[in-house]
């Protein structure tokens, strides 16, 4: 339990440390994951990804910080914090993360070979009304930093808004 309160700690340091400027957003997403692996069990899996506002544009792509949390109903918890990148095509919106983070094995002991776990993010959404609705892809993995590294994977349907 201590690493999920420090997990969580590290996520709410990362956002106050961040700069509050406007078109900062969160997204949450509502899923599952373990059903795209045949060494994982399927559980049902929220993520949160809160993104600060843009730092830069290269190529018409706004890249910048953000910090994000994934839990499942097997108590497995992953947060960590690096960067994302975002296009818009007038409604609709491509976004892309890559996050290192620390990760705790829940109750079936889903392992992925250590701690320090990656989680990459691919993301679609089109705007609607005040927010975004979408769909997401995840991917958590060491990136061979272990011997160990199988790997992750979960869909979500999202919700996002900026503020």
């Amino acid at each position: 339990m201590k690493s999920a309160y420090l997990l969580a700690a590290l996520t709410l340091a990362v956002s106050a440390m961040v700069s509050s400027a406007s078109a900062q957003g969160w997204t949450f997403g509502l899923g599952t994951d373990g059903a795209y692996s045949s060494d994982t069990q399927e559980a049902i899996s929220l993520e949160g990804i809160w993104t600060a506002a843009p730092r830069g544009e290269l190529l018409g792509v706004d890249y910048g910080f953000g910090a994000g949390f994934e839990t499942d109903t097997d108590g497995d918890i992953w947060a960590g914090a690096g960067l994302y990148a975002q296009r818009d095509f007038n409604a609709v919106r491509l976004s892309v993360s890559v996050m290192p983070g620390l990760y705790e094995a829940g109750s079936r002991d889903t392992e992925l070979g250590g701690t320090v776990e990656i989680r990459s993010r691919l993301g679609i959404s089109v705007a609607a009304g005040p927010g975004r609705i979408g769909l997401s892809y995840a991917h958590i993995s060491n990136g061979g930093l272990y011997d160990e590294n199988p790997g992750k994977n979960a869909a979500y349907l999202t919700y996002g808004w900026n503020y």
